[in-house]
């Protein structure tokens, strides 16, 4: 009996337990790793640590700078804070360990053909939440743009906001870059009534011995007919902060007109226009005859089996170390070695004489 029993308290003489004490509640911390591909000194790496650092679940940050590796422990129902505290300070994220949710859309842009558009459409999707990566084809005027799977909308409205229409092309044409040659259109009487009006507002300057009227009238035709999408363009790059070169032309251009320089400002609008016409015509003599290359490309090969007989197959099915036979007058469709054999190979096609290989 217990003591307390002996003193006749009415306490229960049975044995004493205590409730069960419950276990803290902790929350499983989980960890995201990204590469960063423009991370790559201390001072990145101090600023990315001032960004998240302060985020409400971030646990903890480990930096990688040799491999531009960023791995971020949380408590985080969705990554999309961090993955919008990064693209707000520039850093393009790239999730490493759930690549899988990820899909690559090729994009054909009729109207990017050179660095300036380039330039203004990687800064447009470059911070945009979402988009892992950009792979431009000025050549081919095609963008290859790596995504989640929900991002590819928002994606067509941001370049279209930008002036681009965006075509998503399908498997067949993105996995073919040879197609029949294309020419950009060119609307030559706009131009044209540019450059005449032009010439017309000096010779009208030079008459009058100043400007006069008709001068400022014959100025404001030749710089909009001639200059109109140039000022679109440069509108577009101002209002997304990214002084280009149409921005510096229609500034420059909308400068001369204030100070009275009209026949200038006309000309001058004028030769820009015809400057992007030519590199236009140029790029596209550039791709038709890269298209003529890649046509000239064999699309199969007569391949050496496991069981030493040979057969043909695709050239885009050849692995490395395969072994290939050519015949004569035949097309080689794959760089390589030369085991056995002797031949001529004719390089005409790349502008250079025969060659003997043996």
């Amino acid at each position: 009996m217990s003591e307390c029993a002996s003193k006749g308290c009415g306490c229960s003489a049975g044995p004493i337990t205590q409730p069960p004490t419950q276990a803290p509640q902790t929350t499983e911390s989980a960890q995201a790793v990204y590469r960063i591909e423009n991370m790559d000194c201390p001072t990145e790496e101090a600023l990315i640590r001032s960004k998240l650092a302060g985020l409400a679940g971030v646990a903890g940050l480990e930096f990688n700078l040799m491999q531009r590796t960023l791995a971020v422990r949380h408590e985080l129902p969705s990554l999309s804070p961090v993955e919008q505290a990064l693209a707000a300070i520039g850093m393009q994220a790239v999730r490493m360990d759930q690549a899988s949710t990820e899909k690559t859309t090729k994009l054909s842009i009729a109207k990017m053909d050179c660095p300036t558009e380039e330039a203004l459409i990687r800064k447009k999707l470059g911070t945009m939440a979402g988009v892992a990566d950009l792979d431009f084809n000025l050549m081919q005027r095609t963008l290859s743009v790596r995504h989640a799977d929900h991002v590819l909308p928002d994606v067509l409205v941001a370049l279209q906001t930008l002036g681009f229409e965006a075509q998503v092309m399908d498997t067949a044409e993105a996995a073919s870059p040879s197609a029949s040659p294309v020419t950009t259109p060119t609307n030559w009487w706009p131009l044209g009534i540019s450059f005449v009006t032009a010439s017309a507002a000096e010779a009208v300057y030079w008459l009058h011995n100043g400007n006069h009227w008709s001068v400022v009238v014959l100025a404001l035709v030749a710089v909009f007919t001639g200059g109109l999408s140039t000022y679109k363009k440069g509108w577009i790059a101002l209002k997304n902060r990214n002084l280009n070169m149409n921005a510096l032309m229609s500034i420059a251009v909308t400068g001369a007109m204030l100070i009275g320089h009209w026949p200038e400002a006309a000309m001058v609008m004028v030769l820009f226009a015809l400057a992007e016409v030519i590199e236009a015509k140029s790029l596209d003599r550039a791709r038709n005859a890269i298209r003529g290359l890649l046509d000239l490309t064999p699309e199969q090969a007569t391949v050496q089996q496991a069981d030493g007989t040979w057969r043909e197959v695709s050239a885009k099915q050849i692995v490395v170390g395969s072994r290939a036979r050519v015949k004569p007058g035949e097309r080689i469709a794959l760089d390589g070695e030369v085991l056995e054999g002797r031949s001529t190979v004719n390089q005409g096609a790349f502008g250079e004489r025969e060659i003997k290989v043996r």
